[in-house]
């Protein structure tokens, strides 16, 4: 059916949350923790057309947008795959655990969220000493603008910061205490979605952090929480992202004190800030990872990566027999 996803299982895998990433038109997975294969969804592969032994533990791995390679971290590291050579490289090292690492779209540049007291660093990829962008916080996640002249970071109950480069200076944003889990800057640089702690996705003007906007989603279903009218998930936003157009934006959670709940994986359209569908899974998902062409939406996930069409998600529902204009009830 167009809306089941296909499921891949790395080797090794056993039951941890797999990272996922898109590097070449292929997904990348990392399996017990230092295994990472490539995928060719297009193809409806499930055997991985290659296989790459890292040096450490991974927890995230994301494609660098101007190379061949990815980035991987892990306890106190990250580092560079080459994947044209199959050379690694150090990136950094310390004492705190990686929570995000997120390249400039040159690549020359790195954010790394660190847990806390690690805060938000940012990197030269070239070298250098790292800069500290915020101390004694979790890094949650961050967003670059195209142009790589904004950056974004989300970061807990700490909430939300914005910097101004390369001179790093600090952005006024309206909304800087939502306490940010997650975020997403639409491709034209203008909408900021940011998930957080509550369960909210806030749809945020990207200079002056005002909010334009905040995506409802239905009443849940057991839970006696007075506000979940009002969120779009709920429990806490793990993730958001955009589609290449920007129309569609794509939001998961993840239920930290009931841990046999699965993740809610919704729809939106942007521009009605209207929910397209939920999308049944069964499952606690990861990162979710879209692929620079919009086709294809993975997640990780205990012991597998599902991947979807991400075309057909965003696609409106048929309505029934009973809501088709002109037909019997």
């Amino acid at each position: 059916a167009p809306l089941d996803p296909l499921a891949v299982t790395p080797t090794g895998a056993g039951g941890a949350e797999v990272p996922v990433a898109w590097v070449r038109g292929q997904l990348a997975t990392v399996a017990g923790s230092r295994a990472l294969e490539l995928w060719d969804v297009e193809a409806g592969s499930a055997a991985p057309g290659a296989r790459h032994f890292l040096p450490a533990p991974t927890v995230r791995v994301v494609a660098d947008p101007a190379a061949d390679a990815l980035f991987c971290g892990g306890p106190g590291r990250i580092d560079g795959i080459d994947l044209a050579h199959g050379q690694v490289g150090a990136v950094w090292r310390g004492n705190h655990g990686v929570m995000a690492v997120a390249p400039s779209p040159d690549g020359e540049q790195v954010a790394v969220g660190l847990e806390k007291p690690g805060g938000a660093l940012l990197l030269a990829t070239g070298g250098g000493a790292p800069r500290t962008l915020v101390g004694g916080v979790h890094g949650h996640a961050f967003a670059w603008s195209a142009d790589g002249e904004r950056l974004y970071a989300a970061l807990g109950e700490a909430g939300l910061r914005g910097w101004r480069l390369p001179g790093v200076e600090p952005l006024a944003l309206d909304q800087a205490s939502v306490p940010a889990t997650c975020l997403a800057l639409a491709p034209d640089g203008r909408v900021l979605a940011v998930g957080d702690i509550t369960g909210r996705v806030l749809l945020l003007d990207a200079e002056t952090g005002a909010e334009v906007g905040q995506l409802i989603g239905p009443r849940g279903e057991g839970t006696s929480s007075p506000w979940v009218t009002a969120m779009a998930h709920a429990a806490l936003v793990r993730n958001v992202a955009f589609s290449p157009g920007g129309e569609v934006l794509f939001s998961s959670s993840l239920d930290v004190l009931r841990t046999d709940l699965p993740s809610e994986l919704r729809v939106w359209s942007v521009r009605d800030r209207s929910l397209v569908r939920t999308v049944e899974n069964g499952t606690r998902l990861g990162v979710l990872a879209l692929s620079p062409d919009g086709r294809w939406l993975a997640a990780g996930a205990g012991g597998r990566a599902l991947v979807w069409d991400a075309r057909a998600l965003a696609a409106p529902a048929e309505p029934s027999p009973a809501e088709r204009p002109g037909e019997a009830r």
